[in-house]
């Protein structure tokens, strides 16, 4: 089942780690000093990769929902 990434803006700070590992995924605004995900559906092979980057959020702001 594929998932998709989800940013809480409510937990983000800004700090560009998810922008920095996978920028085809995930946006910057510049206005809001906030990253967001570009809705992009991701199939289970890569669910590893992202739960990775995920963890790597120093605010705990990712979410992977399942679709």
């Amino acid at each position: 089942m594929p998932s998709r990434l989800r940013v809480n803006s409510h937990l983000c700070q800004g700090h560009g780690v998810c922008v920095d590992q996978k920028p085809q995924e995930f946006d910057f605004d510049d206005d809001t000093a906030q990253a967001h995900s570009r809705g992009t559906s991701l199939p289970d092979k890569r669910r590893s990769e992202f739960e990775d980057v995920a963890h790597m959020c120093p605010t705990a702001a990712i979410e992977l929902i399942r679709e």
